[in-house]
């Protein structure tokens, strides 16, 4: 085993001056901790934008789906786990010395774990990406037609989205690293409560004429699981944020995801709530579509909505991204893309989102479907299956989880008096196993029933 070396950092073509020592050019990947230079709150707002997303938009018919009880307690259940999820994968980096998602399932879960880990990280990343694509094709003709009408390109629904994604998303795809887009995230959750406060308001206005039922289980208990997943999962740039921190301990990083779970709970929850409590039994997968088109202040929440999709967008992508340069063989622990291989990589996955976006408009069976299948397994089951192979091999042997070198025993990655500091928790024992046996329960029911919805045309 050897001591993991500096990545080269090869010339980006965006930045001609070089880095001196102890300080970090913002352009390029962290690969180490204790290199970031972002606060608590920077890193929080980040990974914050990282879960509210498209997500949100689709929690009110979750709650429908699930049942009203059963929904609240799976919402308060999921930011729990995953709150989890990001505090066992660092400390089984801090553990291994390994601080690339990927690398770390490869090292602790051999191949078959790092394969289905790129397949689920793509899947939910590129999946999120082209939800966004299809809100703003829904969002943006509506705004486009009402207060723009002599831009006549902008009313149909290829031409919104070409057009403002050329112009808004594109431009925020060539960074290497996610430290750049703090200031995006600021803007963008800003956004967020515009959002929730107007159809807070507003949606009692319509609430009249719809019927809404406290049962305490829905007929679509586990497709809602998928969604509800889909809106928390964040664990894809788990290390992204946590090496964009300053002096990042692990106080420090309980208090980030904390926050930022937390933060995510509450506008959720709410948003969840209202929602259906507004519009019941006929509440739609995009909440939006429950309001007229007609209503000034709706508007207004539309256009925060689809500028929170621009500055979010950049936040699953990346991940996506570094998922396609591993598979290509252009990263790894000592290597980063050169500059051609990043900026072919970035286009030709932007061209794909682009591309499934502009085909694709059920946006409630694509929440559904990534939430059941990638969230489930990204958010549950790969951080659990690296825990337990890192801290508890011995004792969950029989399971085969890994069949790399034993990660809890061999020779560490960074300094042994440094690793052998981080050991397992029992708390962190008692998650990684509820992760794995609702992840799987999760994974295989949802995806089955909306596999099976699908092929039934429901």
């Amino acid at each position: 085993m050897h001591t993991a070396k500096e990545p080269t950092k090869p010339d980006t073509g965006l930045a001609a001056n070089s880095v001196s020592s102890g300080e970090v050019n913002p352009i390029t990947e962290v690969s180490q901790p204790g290199s970031g230079e972002s606060s608590i709150t920077e890193v929080a707002f980040n990974l914050l934008n990282t879960i509210i997303g498209s997500g949100i938009l689709g929690l009110p018919f979750a709650l429908k789906d699930a049942g009203f009880f059963a929904g609240i307690l799976v919402l308060i259940f999921v930011a729990v786990i995953n709150d989890f999820a990001l505090r066992i994968l660092v400390q089984a980096g801090r553990r291994t010395g390994i601080y690339q998602f990927h690398l770390l399932a490869k090292k602790t879960l051999g191949n078959v774990g790092f394969y289905f880990l790129n397949l689920v990280i793509w899947t939910q990343s590129v999946g999120s990406t082209i939800s966004y694509v299809i809100i703003i094709g829904d969002t943006v003709p509506l705004l486009a037609s009402i207060y723009l009408p002599s831009l006549t390109f902008l009313h149909s629904r290829a031409g919104a989205i070409l057009v403002t994604n050329f112009l808004f998303i594109l431009p925020l795809l060539f960074w290497r690293s996610m430290a750049p887009l703090a200031k995006f995230s600021i803007i963008s959750i800003l956004c967020l409560p515009i959002i929730s406060l107007t159809v807070a308001v507003r949606a009692p206005y319509y609430a009249g004429k719809h019927t809404v039922e406290y049962n305490f289980v829905g007929d679509n208990l586990f497709p809602a699981i998928g969604v509800i997943s889909f809106a928390f999962v964040c664990t894809q740039t788990c290390f992204m944020n946590f090496m964009d921190l300053r002096n990042p301990t692990d106080k420090r990083w309980s208090k980030t995801t904390k926050s930022a779970i937390a933060g995510a709970f509450l506008i959720y929850t709410a948003f969840a709530l209202i929602g259906y409590l507004s519009f019941g039994s006929d509440v739609k997968d995009n909440i939006f579509k429950n309001f007229p088109s007609t209503d000034p202040y709706i508007n207004f929440a539309r256009l925060c909505l689809v500028i929170t999709m621009f500055l979010t967008y950049p936040m699953l992508f990346y991940p996506a991204r570094s998922t396609l340069n591993v598979l290509l063989g252009f990263e790894d622990l000592d290597m980063q893309p050169t500059s051609t291989q990043h900026l072919s990589v970035t286009m030709g996955l932007y061209t794909f989102v682009l591309f499934v976006g502009l085909s694709i408009t059920n946006l409630g069976k694509v929440y559904q479907l990534i939430g059941a299948f990638s969230a489930t397994g990204l958010a549950y089951l790969v951080p659990a299956g690296i825990y337990l192979a890192t801290f508890r091999r011995k004792q969950f042997d029989f399971l085969r989880l890994r069949v790399a070198p034993d990660a809890s025993t061999t020779e560490p990655l960074v300094a042994p008096t440094t690793a052998k500091q981080v050991t397992g928790k029992l708390s962190f024992d008692v998650a990684a196993i509820v992760l794995v046996c609702f992840g799987l329960v999760a994974l295989v029911t949802g995806t089955g029933k909306t596999l099976l919805d699908i092929i039934q045309g429901q």
